[in-house]
């Protein structure tokens, strides 16, 4: 749309009708608006709207961010915390206010305004960080009854792959990731299998303004392709790399296995160690991290594996990929309606009919069909 023909959009007829819009958008916009319509126990409970605004520059978001936290109480705290200088998104209630820029980097807070573009360092990093931002709009109003989990975390993160065909996003603080309940905001937690049943947090990263941190040379070998192919060939090669430490280590129990193992690196200090399934289920709850040094790696390998593992599941959970995907559906449908505190592993089993992981390789699962798929 020219910024002409938009400038002179009155009110009195309808946007859509003023810009001469063709039918090909309106089929697409009639498309958006089914696919992210709330379920209707949701709109009964929260309201049907599917809102989120798109702020170009960095002074016009701070100022929708301000102005929100005018008009909503609710959300004042987090909307008048100096946090959103170096936020690319913010809720209010079920509404999200989204950039489109980054702010700066290094951020100064006398130059607030100062920003750069998603795009910088990735071709495709605002059509990255858009996607991203819608995909959690849809998928909070779905699974709005629970804390966020892994699952929708890895369905997040495939919808970007495949609506741009990679994902270089990287969490952090620099890069809000909230999920709102109406009025309540809470900030995004990053899963890792161990420490506790709701999967671990792992300690903040460096703040960035970019959707990817660290040098090139310094980047984690399951991000440095974008997850073009859903992870599996990064995968791969951390799978067939874990292998070869895990042989080297004769206390290991598993050291002969080929499949269990994956490779972490870590860039300061220089070193490698590996880590071992089961990384879902009940089994891997009470794992134990890897050493400080290797964590930034793990949330980067984890971040991969679900993301591969649930889009095996859907396309191969089952004998052929439309049995795969219409369990798969179920799954989703479930985990949405399951009693609040439900395991996702019993929801699993009740869909699948096999136990989501294992301890024992021998036993058969679903994690343990797809490591042996993998290699």
């Amino acid at each position: 749309w020219s910024v002409s023909d938009f400038g002179s959009v009155s009110g009195g007829a309808p946007l859509l009708e003023q810009m001469k819009v063709k039918s090909k958008t309106r089929e697409a916009l009639e498309r958006i608006r089914a696919w992210t319509k709330a379920p209707p126990e949701t709109a009964a409970k929260i309201g049907d709207r599917n809102r989120v605004v798109l702020e170009p520059t960095r002074e016009s978001f701070l100022r929708m961010a301000s102005l929100a936290g005018l008009l909503d109480p609710s959300s004042r705290a987090n909307l008048w915390s100096p946090a959103v200088l170096k936020q690319t998104a913010a809720w209010t209630g079920w509404t999200q206010i989204v950039s489109l820029v980054a702010p700066a980097y290094p951020f100064e807070t006398r130059n607030a305004f100062n920003q750069t573009s998603l795009s910088k360092d990735e071709r495709t990093g605002l059509a990255q960080h858009v996607a991203d931002r819608c995909s959690v709009h849809m998928l909070r109003k779905f699974f709005f009854r629970h804390g966020t989990h892994f699952f929708e975390e890895a369905l997040g993160a495939d919808l970007v792959i495949a609506a741009v065909g990679r994902n270089d996003l990287r969490q952090g603080d620099w890069k809000i990731e909230y999920r709102t309940a109406g009025g309540r905001t809470e900030p995004y937690t990053r899963f890792v299998p161990g420490g506790n049943p709701a999967g671990g947090v792992l300690p903040a990263r460096k703040a960035h303004a970019g959707p990817r941190v660290g040098s090139a040379v310094q980047l984690s070998r399951y991000r440095v392709d974008g997850g073009v192919d859903f992870f599996v060939k990064a995968l791969q090669a951390g799978q067939k790399a874990g292998a070869k430490l895990a042989a080297k280590n004769h206390d290991d129990p598993l050291r002969k296995n080929k499949v269990a193992h994956f490779e972490l690196h870590s860039f300061d200090p220089v070193g490698d160690t590996y880590v071992t399934a089961p990384f879902l289920g009940a089994a891997a709850e009470n794992k134990t991290l890897p050493p400080n040094d290797y964590l930034d790696d793990y949330e980067d390998f984890f971040r991969a594996y679900r993301a591969a593992f649930f889009e095996w599941l859907r396309l191969h959970g089952a004998d052929t990929e439309e049995e795969s995907a219409a369990l798969f559906a179920e799954l989703v449908r479930r985990h949405a309606a399951r009693k609040v505190g439900t395991p996702m592993y019993e929801v699993v089993q009740e869909v699948y009919g096999v136990p989501m992981s294992s301890s024992a390789p021998e036993a058969d699962s679903l994690e343990w069909r797809f490591l042996k798929w993998l290699k």
